[in-house]
């Protein structure tokens, strides 16, 4: 191995672990605790979670207050990612609302009238036509067309950085024949 090939694996293998981390959070919501001592804490989770369970309290997913952020940390440092982003405060079990930043309070009866518009909502999402589901297609295979894109790349450089040394070591040896000693 030499001195070019290995940056090369390098920034690859960063370049598919950044792919491969923002592919993953694809189907996840990223969620804020704000701590009664007012530390903050993020997590991970799935967006087909009815719940987030937070250090042994249970807060709700409202999907009316999921919003889209980018998040910086992490891997994300280099490859940042749009996420589904909901906020917590410590004294409500529901998600902030981030056109105010207020708390939710929520009766039964509203309850009910959110769940009804949360369930058709995704009715209708799940209902929509053949062209989304090619496209869904499309998006599920991407990640897998992306990483055999870059090993053939890849092979590609690293063959012609071969082959450009053989040549400089073609002209050197005929160069050093030419050069009296």
């Amino acid at each position: 191995m030499n001195s070019q090939t290995l940056p090369i694996i390098l920034v690859v293998m960063l370049f598919l672990a950044g792919v491969y981390a923002t592919y993953s959070k694809r189907s996840k919501i990223y969620c804020s605790f704000e701590n009664s001592d007012g530390t903050v804490e993020f997590k991970w989770v799935s967006n087909k979670d009815e719940f987030v369970y937070h250090r042994g309290y249970k807060f709700d997913v409202i999907s009316e207050r999921i919003q889209t952020v980018w998040v910086h940390n992490g891997i994300h440092q280099l490859f940042p990612t749009k996420a589904s982003y909901l906020a917590y405060n410590h004294a409500s079990a529901y998600p902030r609302d981030f056109r105010n930043q207020g708390r939710t309070v929520l009766n039964p009866k509203v309850r009910k009238i959110i769940d009804k518009a949360a369930t058709l909502e995704s009715y209708m999402r799940t209902s929509s036509g053949v062209a989304s589901k090619k496209q869904g297609l499309l998006q599920q295979y991407l990640p897998m067309i992306l990483v055999v894109v870059m090993i053939i790349g890849g092979y590609f450089l690293y063959t012609q950085i071969n082959s450009v040394k053989t040549v400089i070591n073609i002209m050197q040896n005929q160069i050093n024949t030419m050069l009296p000693r």
